[in-house]
């Protein structure tokens, strides 16, 4: 053959030719610049690393004919016969095609023999993790105290499979994968020697494609000589391993930054005109948004031997850190759920319209205009404005409570005031997250004065705090928008009196047994909350007591948690009766002679409807 590929015509033949692994030769040089030699050596990393590579060179440096060195000086006999692959006493080895245990015995039986020429007869064996693990047995006593000319080398891409026993006995380099740029750098450096025109672009494509390898690097620039014609393009490259073009990512980023899903949208349909698997162009959104919160963290890390890096370095200051998380988020979870779209365009214009959509709430922003919020309100549904009838309310119509009741009534005079108050809860949770609470807490806010503007039950007649009382609070609990630990916290707790000072303030009783995940934020959280819902600023503190006596309220009082448990008692107790008087069940018993294991007993539904009074 006339023609040698790239990667074995420049298969380096030194440790100073070799591209990386800095840790490796530093380790090899050293031990043979002073004359600590081991007896066996386990070389182990991905393909195309250079275990093989760095196998031969160290043969070269034990049996070099000017003394053992780091440097061979390559002319020697010994030097020219390891290069040439005709050295008797370099005995390689494909443990894949001789896993047998016959195969390693055989190996072995020349091992206490000296070497025909040569200062060491060296075992180069490759893949070694194929061996069976009666080979492994097999090579054990000789591979901890072979004859003094023995020296093994094994390599594997696989040192996982190799039994601990081998490992204890061998010095073991792990070889890293190839950084990006020392692919590049070493991938000029040949194509320069060879007279061969190539762009940088086109080369960093290559190295990011080789993921590592400088073996698949060359294989690759082989192919792309090959394809265009005697150089190295970036179309041409593009075009060969079907990546996405650099421009489609720069136009979709864009659009996505300037909030344009015309120009979004119209992208992808020119794209997909290309290429219907969407799988690559949102790897490659993946590892942009990446490269720009790396950038982001530490300037100068994330654009460093990037095709994009100017793009990369832009684009950090033009994105926020929150919004680049977002983004890297929601094509993540659009990775995943990719398959399960009616097909894949479909699937790729739902993720735009995500990445247009969504924005995290920033620090001082806390809502939308709040006269926006309050138009968008949701007007009550005819079924609320109407009171039904009361043959059209059923059986539970009598059990309603008054209260319930009395907001039914008034509903048909709510819509106006359902603007007003949406309006006004509005102003009021984004003045008080502007000025007294954090940025999360903001959010929180936000989100219950959304809550309270788009929902109707939320939505009722503006309460008043100084009526709130023990029996109005178990009623109105349930409405306010709490969750977590405040709810828990909140619903153990008894207002004692209300309308104090200048502004409304509540004072709330928690007894010292329920106290115990208290802190003084829930109090202020519960303030928010209340204020949202009365529509006024209110002021909540918490008192610790003892007991409900101690702060002269009632031993029996009902705090809103036991009144949701009685609730809950009360449909057991129902459900319970319901099966011992139903009929089906008393003659099933009869017929097989059984009984009802009344703990297995549940009602249909264990949580009240709505939680709150009369449900």
């Amino acid at each position: 053959m006339s023609h040698q590929v790239l990667a074995r015509k420049w298969r380096p033949q030194s440790f100073a030719e070799l591209a990386g692994q800095q840790h490796v030769l530093q380790a090899l040089g050293n031990s043979l610049e002073q004359q600590r030699i081991h007896h066996a050596y386990l070389l182990t990393g991905t393909r195309g690393v250079g275990k093989t590579t760095i196998a031969r060179i160290l043969a070269r440096c034990l049996n070099c004919e000017t003394g053992i060195s780091e440097s061979p000086c390559g002319e020697c006999t010994s030097c020219r016969e390891i290069s040439e692959g005709r050295c008797l006493d370099l005995i390689e080895v494909d443990a894949a095609s001789r896993t047998k245990v016959e195969d390693t015995r055989e190996l072995l039986e020349n091992v206490q023999f000296a070497p025909s020429s040569a200062r060491y007869k060296i075992y180069l064996i490759d893949e070694v993790h194929m061996l069976s693990n009666s080979s492994f047995n097999a090579l054990l006593k000789t591979l901890e105290e072979p004859p003094p000319h023995a020296v093994f080398i094994l390599a594997t891409t696989h040192p996982q499979k190799i039994p601990p026993t081998v490992l204890s006995r061998c010095l073991q380099f792990h070889l890293k994968n190839l950084p990006a740029q020392v692919i590049v750098d070493h991938a000029n450096y040949i194509l320069e020697a060879e007279g061969i025109s190539a762009e940088t672009a086109a080369l960093q494509v290559i190295a990011h494609a080789a993921a590592g390898s400088m073996r698949d690097a060359l294989s690759l620039i082989e192919q792309a000589i090959s394809f265009g014609s005697g150089s190295v393009l970036l179309e041409q490259v593009n075009d060969m391993l079907g990546v996405v073009d650099h421009q489609v990512l720069l136009d979709l980023t864009n659009a996505i930054i300037d909030g344009d899903g015309r120009a979004a949208l119209a992208q992808l349909a020119t794209y997909a005109q290309r290429v219907t698997d969407f799988t690559r162009l949102i790897d490659d959104l993946l590892a942009l948004y990446h490269r720009v919160a790396v950038e982001q963290v530490v300037p100068g890390a994330g654009a460093e031997a990037q095709l994009l890096g100017e793009t990369i370095a832009d684009y950090a200051t033009r994105i926020s850190p929150e919004d680049i998380q977002l983004f890297y988020q929601i094509l993540l979870n659009a990775k995943r759920d990719m398959a399960l779209a009616p097909d894949p365009l479909t699937g790729m214009e739902m993720l735009l319209l995500r990445l247009l959509a969504f924005r995290p709430v920033n620090g001082n922003t806390v809502l939308a205009d709040p006269a926006r919020v309050a138009t968008e309100s949701r007007p009550l549904s005819p079924q609320v404005e109407q009171e039904p009838s009361e043959s059209a309310q059923g059986p539970n119509a009598a059990r309603q409570s008054p209260v319930e009741k009395t907001e039914r009534v008034d509903a048909t005079k709510k819509p106006a005031a359902v603007s007003d108050r949406a309006e006004a809860s509005t102003r009021l949770s984004v003045d008080m997250a502007q000025h007294n609470r954090s940025p999360s807490e903001s959010a929180g806010v936000s989100e219950q004065a959304e809550d309270l503007s788009g929902h109707n039950e939320l939505a009722a007649a503006p309460f008043d705090p100084a009526s709130l009382n023990p029996v109005s609070w178990c009623e109105i609990f349930s409405r306010l928008p709490l969750s977590g630990v405040v709810r828990a916290i909140a619903g153990h707790c008894v207002p004692l009196n209300a309308g104090l000072g200048a502004s409304c303030h509540v004072e709330f009783a928690l007894q010292d047994s329920d106290a115990l995940l208290y802190k003084e934020e829930h109090s202020e959280r519960l303030a928010t909350s209340l204020s949202i819902f009365c529509g006024c600023s209110v002021k909540v503190s918490v008192r610790i007591v003892e007991d409900w006596v101690a702060c002269g309220l009632t031993a029996d009082i009902e705090t809103p948690a036991m009144y949701k448990q009685r609730l809950l008692d009360e449909r057991q107790e129902q459900a319970m009766v319901a099966v011992q008087q139903d009929e089906n069940i008393q003659t099933l018993l009869e017929a097989f002679d059984g009984e009802v294991d009344m703990e297995s007993v549940v009602p249909v539904s264990t949580e009240p409807e709505g939680d709150q009074p009369g449900s």
